[in-house]
């Protein structure tokens, strides 16, 4: 049987570590172009 709460969950979870990895992505980028805040 499929599970959509669980499959919901899982969905979740990619893209809270999508958001990290493009949050992360912006930092590195706008540090090595030298941007200060």
């Amino acid at each position: 049987e499929y599970d959509l709460m669980a499959a919901a969950a899982d969905l979740d979870e990619i893209e809270e570590v999508n958001a990290n990895c493009i949050l992360m992505a912006n930092l590195q980028q706008a540090s090595s172009s030298g941007y200060s805040d």
